[in-house]
């Protein structure tokens, strides 16, 4: 092989592999980047009764799990929520605000991910209702599993809600 082809071959194998290390390399704090869901630090204005839940041993023919968190606005304001959004595809959430029902809301980059924008007023309790399907992943999907809802608000804080399960088939 000619030194000329073994060096454009070189050159292009290094343009590439800069080009991915763009492409995936993360943004740094307070920076964006295109596509990517860039979150703050915040801590969240809501609060929940429970962070996380674990359903125990459950069983695939038995199907679908639900388990309902409380959120609680304990703010003087009202604490907008923007967007609320699952870790994985097997899992969805409902956002319950006076007897009014938002979502489902599932997994980000799967599809597009819809606006929330409702309020929780000030001393207000909402519910999140997380389903979690073990038959999602099929056969393969058994054992222990551990998931996420992510409730983010306007301002850049973010509760996160968390599940687990000893999955069986």
């Amino acid at each position: 092989m000619s030194k000329k082809i073994l060096s454009t071959i070189l050159i292009v194998a290094g343009v590439v592999a800069l080009g991915l290390l763009l492409l995936y390399a993360e943004p740094k704090a307070g920076e964006s980047a295109k596509g990517k869901d860039v979150s703050s630090n915040q801590a969240s204005q809501l609060t929940a009764d429970l962070s996380a839940y674990d359903f125990g041993t459950i069983s695939m023919k038995n199907g679908k799990v639900t388990k309902s968190f409380k959120v609680y606005n304990s703010q003087s304001s009202p604490v907008l929520v923007t967007k609320v959004y699952t870790s994985c595809m097997c899992t969805d959430a409902l956002l319950k605000i006076d007897e009014k029902l938002y979502g489902p809301f599932g997994m980000l980059a799967h599809g597009a991910t819809p606006l929330v924008n409702q309020e929780i007023k000030p001393n207000q309790e909402a519910s999140i209702d997380v389903t979690f399907d073990p038959n999602a992943h099929g056969p393969a999907g058994v054992g222990v599993i551990e998931r996420e809802v992510s409730v983010e608000q306007a301002t850049g804080g973010k509760l996160t809600l968390n599940i687990k399960a000893n999955v069986t088939p």
